[in-house]
């Protein structure tokens, strides 16, 4: 005989219901901290490039803020391409621009890579 005064068994139901929009919710907020990271490394870099290229005086405290700021977004790509010396200040580096696409690609790879797990969690659920 059913006992239907009973708890109703919806409860664990709900639960495990919750959990992937909760994942989704989670996955969606660290896609924008990364996207927002990847956006300010690669205007710095982009901006060390151009300052670089057209031989910025480094002297200058904003320079030196950039170059530093670029520095550790730089670290992994530092020596993969040459140098190259285009006058007695601007300078070719492209391995900054190189920096700025691998970081951008990655963020990109990281959105569809949360895409992906979103529709296969939400077939599933």
């Amino acid at each position: 005989m059913v006992d239907v005064n009973g708890p109703i068994e919806t409860e664990s139901y709900s639960q495990d219901a919750g959990v992937i929009p909760v994942l989704l919710k989670v996955g969606r907020v660290l896609v924008f901290v990364v996207y927002a990271i990847v956006v300010i490394d690669v205007v710095l870099l982009l901006m060390s490039f151009f300052l670089m290229l057209f031989g910025a005086s480094t002297d200058a405290s904003f320079t030196q803020w950039v170059y530093r700021s670029s520095a550790r977004a730089m670290e992994p790509f530092r020596g993969i391409f040459p140098t190259h010396t285009l006058s007695e200040t601007s300078v070719l580096d492209t391995s900054v621009l190189f920096a700025a696409m691998i970081y951008s690609f990655l963020a990109l790879g990281l959105h569809l890579l949360y895409e992906w797990f979103g529709r296969v969690m939400l077939r599933r659920g």
